[in-house]
């Protein structure tokens, strides 16, 4: 049974116009946020599978499928992350596939979505980094999703995050490397605070990794210090982000309080 909408709900591709859920659907995308922001605090494999398949549950509806494919390709993204931790290639594989074809479609509905293109950028970006030898296709692919989205919206903080984390994790000689991912970094958390999305619906995320990535970049650069108030600021945002309260900021703050005993 298809899902449909009581009333039209006007939505925004950037910024978002105030919008209070006023259907079944608006209920259960909000609903499906939630979870897909649970996913980042427990991180376990049966979370990412509940969200994904409470997203797939909606593809039958008929408002709204920009979104839902969305989610569904940010969901596939974040299994690929935790199958590469878990060395699994083949299952991050599978899912990074997956996440370019939701993302895609989501470009198809709605070529106005600038974190559907910035989204696409990153998925294909990882796909590179699982195949490597497929970097001299998929680069320009990736390249291109990205400025896409700059140009649709070149406020939107997510955009400038993901710039980022590509950026770090590809070598200067390809366009990547650590100043420009700092860059990206500092414009992405000076425009989450000034960008504001107001309508429920529409991607939100992203702020407390935007903090986490450029405490990353501190560190790496040999500032302990600032990379511990990044840190910190991630979890002022988000104080159950698992990855910088149990790991990165431990590391660092018993680093830092070696270095003041020495």
């Amino acid at each position: 049974m298809k899902i449909t909408l009581i009333t039209i709900i006007m939505l925004t591709t950037s910024t978002g116009l105030f919008a209070q859920p006023t259907s079944p659907l608006d209920s259960l995308i909000i609903e499906g946020k939630a979870m897909l922001d649970r996913t980042q605090q427990v991180w376990q494999e049966s979370e990412f599978l509940q969200t994904r398949a409470h997203f797939e549950r909606l593809l039958s509806a008929s408002e709204h499928q920009d979104l839902v494919n969305y989610y569904l390709a940010l969901t596939d993204l974040r299994l690929v992350f935790f199958y590469m931790g878990k060395d699994n290639k083949d299952m991050a594989k599978q899912y990074v596939n997956e996440g370019i074809r939701y993302a895609e479609k989501a470009t198809d509905l709605n070529p106005g979505m600038a974190d559907a293109y910035s989204l696409l950028s990153s998925l294909v970006g990882n796909k590179i980094g699982l195949s490597p030898m497929q970097g001299m296709f998929l680069g320009p692919k990736s390249g291109h999703a990205m400025q896409k989205a700059m140009e649709i919206d070149p406020t939107n903080p997510r955009n400038y995050l993901i710039a980022g984390e590509s950026a770090y994790h590809t070598p200067s000689m390809f366009g990547g490397g650590k100043d420009k991912a700092f860059k990206n970094l500092k414009r992405s958390i000076e425009l989450f605070d000034s960008v504001k999305i107001t309508n429920p619906l529409l991607p939100d995320w992203g702020q407390d990794e935007a903090y986490t990535w450029l405490g990353i970049c501190y560190r790496d650069m040999g500032d302990t210090t600032a990379a511990i108030e990044q840190f910190n600021n991630a979890l002022k945002v988000n104080p159950d982000y698992g990855w910088v309260r149990y790991t990165l900021l431990p590391a660092l703050s018993n680093k830092n309080n070696a270095e003041k005993s020495q």
